[in-house]
This record gives structure tokens, sequence and C-alpha cells, in this order.
């Protein structure tokens, strides 16, 4: 489905939406705070951002007129959403859904950008890239490291708000594919924190408006 510019897919309680960087998107007066001071290609990716998370939440039958940050820079919705939002250079993407249905939600979006060789050691294993690339079809082998990295980024912004865990190293979370098709996630230290959330997230990589999204989900 197609509104405007912006392309919307839906599921049970959640819609995650996805739209080019507009120059000419508004930032919210009570929102300008978050930005002061930004340099233009920021604010544009900021307003992008929230624009769309606003189109996401009028599916799901709330208007927003802005979107706060928590103290790691999070979005702040109203009680009855939980979201994300991320972006590239090319793209703004947020992941909204209700509350009822949602304990937490990450979103990371990538433009199938390769990633340094250089990183992919700080980032996985080659064996967890390996997997990426197996259950993502299609995927090119340039892409494999870059796909991790972006799940790797929804994982984290998922467990924000429940675990505030700010000093994650990539290498702290591993990927994996027990059954071949589904891509899981779980803790280097099974005895922490982190642990017990991952095993309840659910992770899905998805093409959307041109994009590659990656989403982290922990469901009620």
């Amino acid at each position: 489905m197609r509104l405007a510019e912006t392309t919307f897919a839906t599921y049970d309680g959640l819609t995650v939406a996805v739209d080019r960087i507009l120059r000419s998107a508004e930032v919210h007066a009570s929102e300008q705070c978050l930005v002061a001071g930004a340099q233009p290609v920021r604010i544009a990716q900021f307003a992008s951002g929230r624009r769309v998370a606003r189109a996401a939440a009028s599916t799901l039958g709330y208007v927003i007129e802005a979107i706060g940050s928590g103290p790691g820079g999070d979005p702040l919705f109203p009680d009855a959403l939980v979201g994300s939002i991320s972006h590239t250079r090319r793209h703004a993407v947020a992941a909204v859904g209700l509350s009822t249905h949602y304990r937490a939600i990450g979103v990371d979006v990538d433009d199938d950008r390769p990633l340094e060789p250089a990183a992919t050691g700080a980032i996985a294993s080659p064996a967890e890239i390996a997997v990426v690339m197996r259950v993502v079809s299609g995927t090119a082998p340039l892409l494999g490291a870059s796909i991790t990295f972006s799940l790797k980024e929804a994982i984290f912004k998922c467990q924000f708000p429940a675990l505030q865990l700010r000093d994650l190293d990539f290498r702290d979370v591993l990927l994996s594919a027990p059954d071949g098709v589904t891509l899981r996630a779980r803790a280097r230290r099974p005895d922490s924190r982190l642990s017990e959330l991952l095993v309840a997230m659910q992770l899905q990589v998805l093409k959307i408006g041109g994009a590659r999204v990656c989403l982290a989900l922990v469901p009620r």
C-alpha cells in the first residue's frame, strides 16, 4: 500500500513505514530542541524519521504530533504504542506496534551498502554471517556482513527501553538459525540480563520500499 511516497507493511498490531529522506520534512515545534544546532542533513533525517513514525501510528488508529527522545535517544511513544526509528542517507523507517501486542521493538534500515572488510571482524564471526546469508535469500556475499550489522543494531534498539544496556558490543550477541530457516539471537554470556530477553525476541529481514529493514520484536 502506498500513501504519498510512504510504503507500509502491516502485520498483527504492527506497521512498518519506509520513505525517502525528505529535505522538506518539518520538525514539530516541541521536537526542535532535539536537533538544535544540528546540520541540515541530520535535521532532514530526524524529521523524516518522525514523519514515517507518525504515519505508521496513524495506521493503528493513533494521531501523534510530537515524538520525544528518551535518555538513550530512543523515541518516546504514547503508552499505547511501542516503536523504533532508523535512517540512512537515503531512507527513513519506523516500526510502530500496539503495546498490547509487543513489549519492545527495534528497527534498523540498510541501503544494501557493503561494509568495509576490515570492520566485519568486530561485528560478527564468519559463521554468523554465513547463517544470515543462508536464511536471507538472495543475499550477495558482500552484503552478508551489512545485514548482520543491521540485525544487531535492531537488537540493541529493542533491548534498550527494557534493559538500558549502553555498553553492549556486537560480539555480545550471537546470531544463529537452529532450524535452518529462523534467525535467533543469544547472549554470549548466558547468565546476563540480556539472555532472557533474547530468548523471547523474534528477528525478521524484510525488503520494503527499496530498503532492507531488519526487525527485532519481543511479543507479549
